[in-house]
């Protein structure tokens, strides 16, 4: 089957990323639309918690994404940022197994890095994974989102 390119992708140094614009724009919000439609008719709830809650996740979305930007300049600022994400889920964890985050259910965290070390250690060490920032935080953000 040949292969057929998208228009409009951009292309920076082999990266391929959606373009942003009135026609995404447009698109989400037809989206959010019809989400908030089909919950009304359902009986699902009410539509404008679908769109309240589209409006937040974009604007969280935006947040991080500047965040990651700056983060991805450095390898010091991608390791501080894995740390506040291992603490981040260290966290969400002992909520759910102990339902508090009292000093005991703070091991979920060693397991998490126990299993986030070891496994992204000897995926970089193989050489499967540049030492580059770019590589190094989504891998790691798998991986420590699937513990």
């Amino acid at each position: 089957m040949p292969c057929v390119r998208a228009r409009n992708v951009v292309n920076r140094g082999g990266v391929s990323t959606v373009p942003l614009g009135w026609p995404l724009a447009v698109l989400l919000i037809v989206l959010m639309g019809a989400a908030a439609t089909v919950t009304r008719f359902a009986g699902l709830g009410r539509p404008r918690g679908v769109i309240t809650a589209a409006a937040r996740a974009a604007a969280q979305l935006a947040a991080v994404s500047l965040v990651i930007g700056v983060v991805l300049r450095s390898l010091w600022m991608t390791a501080v940022f894995l740390t506040l994400m291992v603490a981040v889920a260290a966290a969400t964890s002992a909520r759910r197994i102990t339902g508090s985050l009292c000093p005991r259910s703070w091991w979920t965290g060693a397991a998490i890095l126990i299993g986030l070390i070891h496994t992204l250690g000897a995926i970089m060490v193989s050489g499967v994974v540049p030492i580059e920032p770019i590589a190094i935080l989504p891998t790691a953000g798998i991986l420590i989102g699937e513990r």
